[in-house]
């Protein structure tokens, strides 16, 4: 019996065009669950690095634009911010207690 990643690449060289409907089926999935909040947006792209990772090892050639263009952008920076002068002063203004 062969196994699930064998028939997947097996069937992915005889039909590139499932291989691709295939891979944003399970993509959209995983939008929708970072959508209910089940998983971060930033989370996506770990579920399709493996995916890309093993069809370049198996030599299964997949339209990766096409693909990622269905993901939301992660964001590039962080929310963080220069605390004001104001919030420093307090900060400083706390006394530590033993």
């Amino acid at each position: 019996m062969q196994s699930r990643a064998q028939y997947f690449a097996t069937k992915c060289k005889k039909n590139p065009s499932w291989a691709t409907s295939s891979v944003m089926n399970y993509m959209r999935y995983q939008k929708e669950r970072a959508e209910k909040g089940e998983i971060s947006t930033a989370t996506l792209q770990n579920y399709s690095k493996p995916i890309k990772l093993f069809c370049e090892m198996n030599d299964i050639t997949l339209n990766w634009k096409k693909i990622t263009r269905t993901l939301p952008r992660r964001k590039s920076h962080a929310s963080d911010r220069i605390p004001t002068l104001d919030e420093i002063k307090q900060l400083l203004s706390i006394q530590i207690e033993d």
